[in-house]
């Protein structure tokens, strides 16, 4: 949160003013003080949104409902680009081989990703997340990936983030 929000800025700051919710995602990866800290920052700069602390994102409004549906478009002059690249890999990785990848993509050798998310075939499909420096990889089970299997967990690579080396990318996922 405080990186994003240095970082970011402007941008940053209008997402949070903007939202109705606001979720605290992650919640498993640091302490209770730190997470009352980020709360509080949180209510000082949207004192009228929700604010829902999550992990994995599981949180469903009261009336199971959409809430915040919509995009919010940078202003002029705030200074972030943000890139996507979405890449269907042609390759099988090993868990360690997918390991050592998301390793370089949180250390900035592909470009400032900063959120990034894809089902990959490694020894078993596995789902692989980064957000931010930290990365997570999951076995996906009793599914599979590829043309035979479940249509929505088809090999998917998708980053998001600035400066993005999509040649690298490509060369590294063979798509």
């Amino acid at each position: 949160f405080n990186e994003y929000l240095d970082e970011f800025g402007k941008f940053y700051r209008d997402q949070i003013e903007a939202a109705d919710v606001l979720l605290i995602n992650k919640t498993d990866l640091v302490g209770e003080g730190e997470l009352d800290e980020i709360e509080k920052r949180l209510r000082e700069i949207n004192p009228g949104a929700t604010v829902v602390r999550t992990r994995y994102c599981r949180f469903i409004p009261e009336g199971d409902e959409h809430v915040g549906a919509g995009e919010t478009e940078p202003e002029p002059g705030s200074g972030i680009l943000l890139e996507t690249l979405s890449l269907e890999p042609e390759r099988k990785f090993s868990r360690e081989e997918l390991e050592e990848v998301l390793k370089r993509v949180v250390s900035g050798e592909f470009g400032r990703v900063i959120r990034a998310k894809g089902f990959v075939e490694c020894d078993a499909p596995c789902m692989f997340q980064v957000s931010g420096r930290s990365y997570e990889i999951r076995e996906v089970p009793d599914q599979s990936v590829g043309e035979t299997g479940n249509p929505d967990l088809s090999s998917r690579a998708v980053f998001v983030g600035s400066d993005l080396k999509v040649q690298e990318l490509k060369r590294v996922f063979g798509g």
